[in-house]
């Protein structure tokens, strides 16, 4: 039950491709034809304050994924959903290539450890409902216990990215 790191590699990329494919869906589908009468969003105030904020919303996304392990594609289907609905819009809004300095640098971290801690509590699930006890749900967690330490702190560290560094300008 341990996760191999070359599976994870290819769960990433594929993830990421999926992703890419969902987000321009998105826009065609939800964004492309409104008008763009509306706000412009205002770009964050960087600093510590900001970076707290993100750490304890990144991190409250982590925890409740993991404890809704039972019926994980829900947090996990609704996340993907409001992330990909906010990144069409800002597209609309401001442009691909506004968007994507907006996601960069942070995104290169944050994506691919989203992917990996819902991976994670999708295989919980499967797990509790293959085994229907415990045991094999524990050692699973135990087996993938370094992925599991480095979760948070991918987690804290894209967080701190984006509220201190930004986006690139």
């Amino acid at each position: 039950m341990k996760i191999k790191l070359s599976e994870l590699i290819k769960l990433e990329l594929a993830s990421i491709i999926i992703l890419l494919f969902l987000t321009f869906s998105f826009y065609c589908l939800f964004f492309k034809n409104i008008e763009t009468t509306s706000i412009i969003p205002q770009r964050p105030t960087l600093g510590i304050a900001y970076t707290l904020k993100l750490v304890f919303q990144n991190m409250r996304v982590y925890f409740v994924t993991f404890l809704l392990f039972m019926i994980s594609p829900v947090p996990i289907l609704y996340n993907w959903f409001i992330l990909l609905c906010n990144i069409g819009y800002n597209i609309k809004i401001v442009g691909i290539n506004t968007t994507l300095h907006q996601l960069l640098p942070h995104g290169l971290l944050e994506v691919p450890t989203i992917i990996l801690y819902q991976y994670l509590s999708y295989k919980m699930m499967m797990i509790a409902y293959k085994y229907k006890n415990s045991n094999a749900l524990l050692m699973f967690i135990k087996e993938n216990k370094s992925y599991f330490i480095l979760i948070p702190l991918l987690v804290v560290t894209s967080s701190f990215i984006e509220g201190l560094i930004g986006w690139l300008n």
